[in-house]
C-alpha cells in the first residue's frame, strides 16, 4: 500500500500527438557485427462507436485515414483490434460521493471483472479516494483472489468509519492526475476507470490541466458515475436529453473522449456491469499504426477517420519517438524511408 501526495505541478502542454527524442539502448558487446533495424511506427489505441456508441462490425484497415495538423489526410499501414493486448488498468474509487447501493457491493464489483475481463497478465491497481488517496497493487496473476484482497484492504470493515470522520477529503481532478501518473510506462495499454459522481470542489489542478496530462501519459479515463439519473451524452453533440444545468455540472464527459475513454451511466445498471462493459470497450477499441512524422517535437494534432463512414472515434494519447540523430552516423543501424514518412500540416491546436 502507498501514500499519494497531491500533484502540484505540471509540465508541458501537449495534446494529441507527443512528439519526444529517445535514445535507444546500447547493443551487448559481444565483438560480433550486429545490424540494428531502427522501428518508426506509432501505435494508437483508438475508440471507434457508432453515432449511438453502440459498437461496429469490423472494419478494414485500409478504411482507416490519418491526419496530422490538418496536413494531407494518409492511409495507416495496419489496424487490428486491441483484443487481449496486455491492460495496464487503474481503477479509482471516489469513496467521498458513492451511494451506499454502489458501495456495498464494491469488493465483489471489482473482483468480479477477473471473471471474464481482466487476465492474468493485466496490471490492476485499486485507488480509493476519501481522506487519503490510497493505491493498492493487485498481485499477479490478475486472478478474483488477488483483486479481492487488494479490495478488502482499501474498503473492508473499518474503512466507512475512516471516511465519515474525514475533514479534508482529497479532490476528484488532484486523484485522477495522482492515478495518471502512478502508471508505468513499460506496462500494457493504460486506461484508467473513475467511479465518481464527478464533482470536484476545491483540486489544485483544472480540467485542463488533467486532460494535457492524461493525453501526454497515454491514458485513456472511462468514468462511471453511480448517482446519475439521466444519459450523459458525448461532449459537443447539444445536450441532447440533458438539460443545461446538468450539461455544466461535470467537464467529465470532455475529460474522457479527449483522453480516447467515455462517460458511462450506470442508473440503468450496476456499477459491476459497467466496469465490465468499459473493459469490453477497451478491448474493442482499434490500434492503429502508421510511420512516425518528421515532425519536431512540440504540440500537434491527429485525427482518425474511416473512410464512408460517420462513426464516433476516440483516440487515446500517444508518444512518437522521432530518430536519435546519432542512429544516422552508425553504419550498422537501418533507417526508415523518410519518404513513407507522413505529412505534417501547419495548423497545430490551439493553446
Amino acid at each position: 500500500m502507498r501514500r499519494w501526495s497531491v500533484l502540484l505541478k505540471l509540465t508541458g502542454s501537449l495534446l494529441g500527438l507527443v512528439l519526444s527524442a529517445v535514445t535507444p539502448a546500447p547493443a551487448q558487446g559481444n565483438g560480433i557485427p550486429t545490424l540494428r533495424v531502427y522501428t518508426n511506427v506509432v501505435q494508437v489505441p483508438t475508440l471507434v462507436l457508432s453515432g449511438g456508441l453502440k459498437p461496429l462490425p469490423p472494419i478494414s484497415a485500409s478504411r482507416f485515414f490519418v491526419s496530422i495538423d490538418d496536413g494531407t489526410r494518409f492511409r495507416v499501414t495496419h489496424a487490428r483490434v486491441e483484443g487481449n493486448d496486455p491492460l495496464a488498468l487503474g481503477i479509482l474509487v471516489d469513496a467521498n460521493h458513492l451511494p451506499e447501493a454502489t458501495e456495498a457491493g464494491l469488493q465483489e464489483s471489482i473482483a468480479g471483472l477477473a471473471q471474464n475481463s481482466v487476465h492474468g497478465n493485466d496490471k490492476v491497481s485499486v485507488y480509493s479516494m476519501s481522506c487519503k488517496l490510497t493505491r493498492g497493487i493487485a498481485e499477479q496473476p490478475t486472478n478474483v483472489e488477488n483483486l479481492r484482497k487488494v479490495t478488502a484492504a482499501l474498503f473492508g470493515e473499518g474503512k466507512k468509519q475512516e471516511k465519515e470522520k474525514c475533514e479534508h477529503p482529497w479532490k476528484l481532478l488532484d486523484a485522477i492526475a495522482a492515478a495518471v501518473e502512478g502508471f508505468d510506462q513499460n506496462s500494457g495499454r493504460r486506461v484508467l476507470l473513475v467511479l465518481t459522481s464527478g464533482e470536484d470542489l476545491g483540486s489544485k489542478l483544472s480540467w485542463d490541466q488533467v486532460r494535457r496530462l492524461a493525453q501526454i501519459k497515454g491514458v485513456a479515463i472511462f468514468a462511471i458515475e453511480p448517482q446519475q439519473d439521466f444519459v450523459v451524452p458525448p461532449a459537443g453533440r447539444g445536450g441532447i436529453g440533458l438539460s443545461d444545468t446538468a450539461v455544466a455540472a461535470t467537464n467529465m464527459p470532455s475529460l474522457c473522449e479527449s483522453t480516447g475513454g467515455l462517460l458511462l451511466d450506470s442508473s440503468r445498471d450496476s456499477a459491476a456491469e459497467k466496469l465490465r462493459q468499459a473493459v469490453t470497450l477497451v478491448r474493442g477499441r482499434y490500434i492503429i499504426e502508421f510511420p512516425s512524422p518528421a515532425a519536431a517535437a512540440g504540440q500537434h494534432k491527429m485525427t482518425i477517420t474511416v473512410e464512408k463512414m460517420r462513426a464516433f472515434i476516440r483516440p487515446a494519447g500517444i508518444s512518437i519517438l522521432p530518430l536519435d540523430p546519432s542512429l544516422a552516423k552508425d553504419p550498422n543501424t537501418f533507417l526508415p524511408d523518410p519518404a513513407n514518412a507522413p505529412e505534417v500540416g501547419k495548423r497545430p491546436p490551439k493553446q
